[in-house]
């Protein structure tokens, strides 16, 4: 079974009705299965075969990696927003291959995070730089995605209970402490 990576996906353009077009296409591509598989309709494979971009699981060069699912997709306004789930790592050219195809002069902004292998990709000049703060303990502590530099520092004093204002140093201290059950503490890195 994959560790399984969460990835939000915002696709800008500057035309309406050329988003809710796109929207509407991927109402008909998840509306069915074009060939069996155990995601159900909102299967990536769908929105791959049903848009043309590619194949999936023929060994050919035009094969797309499509193991996940759609969790949710909305638009507002020229914004059309996806959620996925998928299998280790964002899977993300399949939607490159979309955009080309039926919206070229969108825009592709995403974040993906899979804590198994470390990953907390995104190309969001907003979240760059951000730390995510999962919590997962009894305490009364809220998950961020979006927690700043000083948010982390402190939190770490004083859950470390510490004067130390480096937050490398910190985040060091903090996985080495028993605290380092109850949180995961990653930093968002952009990769393109």
């Amino acid at each position: 079974m994959p560790n399984w990576c969460y990835t939000n996906i915002t696709i800008n353009h500057e035309n309406e009705t050329e988003v809710e077009k796109l929207e509407k296409l991927i109402d008909e591509w998840t509306s069915r299965d074009y060939m069996t598989n155990g995601f159900g309709n909102k299967w990536l494979g769908n929105v791959v075969l049903g848009s043309g971009v590619g194949t999936v699981d023929t060994d050919n060069a035009t094969d797309l990696r499509c193991r996940g699912t759609i969790i949710d997709y909305y638009r507002t306004g020229s914004q059309l927003v996806v959620s996925t789930e998928t299998a280790w790592s964002p899977m993300l050219k399949m939607w490159v291959k979309v955009l080309e195809k039926y919206l070229p002069d969108a825009e592709l902004i995403y974040s993906a995070d899979e804590c198994g292998f470390g990953i907390n990709d995104t190309n969001d000049p907003d979240l760059v730089g951000k730390y995510i703060l999962d919590y997962y303990g009894d305490e009364d502590i809220e998950s961020d995605w979006e927690a700043s530099e000083e948010n982390v520092r402190e939190l770490l004093q004083e859950m470390l209970e510490t004067d130390e204002t480096d937050v490398k140093k910190l985040i060091d201290m903090f996985y080495y402490s028993d605290l380092e059950e109850d949180i995961s503490i990653n930093q968002w890195e952009y990769v393109s």
